[in-house]
């Protein structure tokens, strides 16, 4: 399983992405620190709970990001299809996002 924090610039949003080998998918969550509480139902956006299946494709995370005003970066687009083998191609990323992204890294 891999897992990415997203860095952004408002401080109160936790982003982490990955891919797990289990469900053979990606998982997203976003939660806003001064509310979220890691149980289920506090989280601005948790796969589990908010996305149809458990796991998700790499374009769906894409366009969820996008739903929050976030941009995935090219970069952690790529590790990420690196991490679950694929050979998906995907759709173009808006780059026109309300909060920046000021980085990522693993959180594993």
């Amino acid at each position: 399983m891999s897992r990415y924090v997203i860095w952004t610039e408002n401080e109160n949003l936790e982003v982490f992405v990955g891919y797990d080998e289990g469900f053979d998918g990606y998982f997203l969550t976003i939660a806003d620190t001064r509310i979220c509480t890691g149980e289920s139902g506090t989280y601005l956006f948790h796969n589990m709970d908010h996305h149809a299946a458990i796991k998700m494709t790499l374009d769906e995370v894409a366009t969820t990001l996008q739903q929050f005003g976030l941009a995935l970066p090219s970069s952690l687009a790529q590790q990420l299809e690196t991490d679950g083998n694929s050979k998906m191609v995907l759709s173009p990323m808006d780059t026109s996002s309300s909060v920046r992204i000021t980085g990522w890294q693993s959180a594993a």
